[in-house]
Formats: structure tokens, C-alpha cells, sequence
């Protein structure tokens, strides 16, 4: 089964924010781009085709001068070569560094939890506040004065919450012993 043609292709676009449009006609998507209402980040896909692709792939006008004049000679040459995977390809790359931020806020609320109206918060503080200040530590999580002071804050507060558990247990445990033996 061939694709249709594109002049009578139904046409979609997707957005780099995630918005979707279509079914359009390619007259409409060739206003859209006159328009500059695709950017080089939107995806486009013609009923028939087994893949979205990226805009300039169909509209080589989207690449910036500068992106076009990144291209290699070699890119520049392959006739069969996408424009846009000409310009990524010679574009180099650098990785993401994705730091999580902090949970400081959350962490100290579960301590004043813990002290003041749910003992069992308490466990739960402690231990988030030690694993994200080691997360801090090693540069895997946002560190900022406040977060690091929220964050160590609620896992004392915690740690306090958590040894009132084990005397609240205790005492508990004592008091059952002393009701049983004092029934029997």
C-alpha cells in the first residue's frame, strides 16, 4: 500500500510542549510554517508514514542560518540525508546533568509530625534526610543553603520523633506487662 500523496495527506503536528494538533491539510501546515508557528522542535507525521519526523526533515527553512552552515561538506553533499539529521549529527552533544531537587520542606514536616502528632513520621525523616543530604553530597541533588538546612533540620527533628516512638513502645509494652501480671 503506497502513502498518499502529500498534497491530499492528512497531516499532524506535535509540538516540543506537548501539544498536539490535526488532522490538517499540507496547505495548512505550509501556512503554519510560513507563519513560524513550527519551530525545528516540533514533530510532523503524514498519514502513511511509519514515523513522525522532525519539522525541518520536511520544512528545511525551519534550521536556523547558523544551524544550516553547521552542516558538514559530506552532509551537504548525501542527497538522501535528512537536513536536520545533517545539522544534529554534526552538532556535538553534551550530557544533561539532571539534579533532583530537594524534598527539605517535606522532610522537616515529617519530623514535626513525628513529635507532635504521628510517632511513626518519625523513621520515615531520618532516613530521607540522611539519604538526600548524601545525595547532596555527592552532587546528584540541588544544594542550596535552605534546602541543606530544611533537609538536616527535619532529620534531627526525626531522630527525635523516632527515639519518642521506642520510649512510647516501651512504656507501652511495660504497662500490658504490669496489667497481665497484675491480672493473673
Amino acid at each position: 500500500m503506497s502513502a498518499p500523496s502529500s498534497e491530499c495527506a492528512t497531516w499532524y503536528v506535535f509540538t516540543h510542549v506537548g501539544q498536539r494538533y490535526g488532522p490538517i491539510s499540507r496547505a495548512e501546515l505550509d501556512q503554519w510554517a510560513a507563519q513560524n508557528r513550527l519551530t525545528a522542535q516540533c514533530q510532523v507525521f503524514q498519514e502513511g508514514w511509519p514515523a513522525w519526523k522532525f519539522a525541518p526533515e520536511v520544512f528545511p527553512s525551519l534550521l536556523s542560518p547558523t544551524a544550516a552552515a553547521g552542516m558538514t561538506a559530506a552532509a551537504r553533499q548525501n542527497p538522501y540525508v535528512s537536513p536536520a539529521a545533517a545539522v544534529y549529527a554534526s552538532t556535538p552533544m553534551q550530557a544533561a546533568t539532571f539534579k533532583a531537587p530537594h524534598r527539605g520542606t517535606l522532610i522537616l514536616v515529617l519530623g514535626i509530625l513525628s513529635v507532635t502528632a504521628c510517632v511513626f513520621c518519625g523513621p520515615f525523616a531520618w532516613a530521607m534526610g540522611r539519604n538526600d543530604l548524601k545525595e547532596m553530597a555527592a552532587g546528584r541533588m540541588q544544594t542550596d543553603s535552605n534546602g541543606q538546612g530544611l533537609t538536616q533540620a527535619g532529620m534531627i527533628v526525626g531522630m527525635v520523633g523516632t527515639a519518642l516512638m521506642i520510649v512510647n513502645l516501651l512504656l507501652i509494652a511495660a504497662y500490658v506487662t504490669l496489667i497481665i501480671a497484675v491480672n493473673a
